[in-house]
């Protein structure tokens, strides 16, 4: 466990200052450059039992726990202006942050949104590592998440309410 948060403490870090300077959006026009435009992410439905265990906007950092140890952290970064987002593009951003070789990637959507992702499923422990990469307005949000299978349902329930 402590080598797994000491991963994911790099992770953050290394992650705010990648995610900088992303930019673009879903139908491949411009995103606005403006601070109006950045806002912080939001969750609407938290699954009973899970806890919000981190709130740090240094870091542009939300995490939400589960009792049993499982995690999604949502870091968020202003888009810049002038690069499109299409299918492609997400699936390679979320290939470049996640910390894991995946096994799988793909286009998805996050409550409404395009988004990219990158999995690996452990069939030994019946977990999920997940990497999912969306814009929403001017904010590029990126989702790094492991849970165990038995906690999908729960998982994605919170990460669709993402907005």
């Amino acid at each position: 466990m402590k080598r797994v948060l000491v991963g994911l403490l790099l992770l953050a870090m290394s992650v705010s200052v990648v995610a900088c300077g992303s930019g673009g959006n879903d139908t491949g026009q411009n995103y606005p450059t403006d601070a109006s435009a950045f806002a912080k992410p939001s969750v609407s439905n938290v699954p009973s039992g899970w806890e919000l265990t981190s709130d740090d906007t240094d870091l542009r950092l939300i995490e939400y726990t589960a009792p049993n140890g499982d995690f999604i952290q949502i870091y968020y970064d202003p888009v810049q202006g002038g690069t499109s987002y299409d299918g492609d593009y997400l699936i390679s951003l979320a290939e470049d942050y996640a910390i894991f070789t995946p096994s799988s990637t793909g286009t998805t959507s996050v409550n409404g949104h395009l988004a990219g992702y990158a999995s690996l499923y452990d069939s030994t422990w019946e977990w999920w590592e997940k990497e999912i990469v969306f814009v929403n307005g001017g904010t590029l949000i990126d989702i790094y998440t492991l849970y165990e299978a038995v906690n999908e349902d729960e998982a994605n329930e919170l990460i669709n309410s993402i907005y």
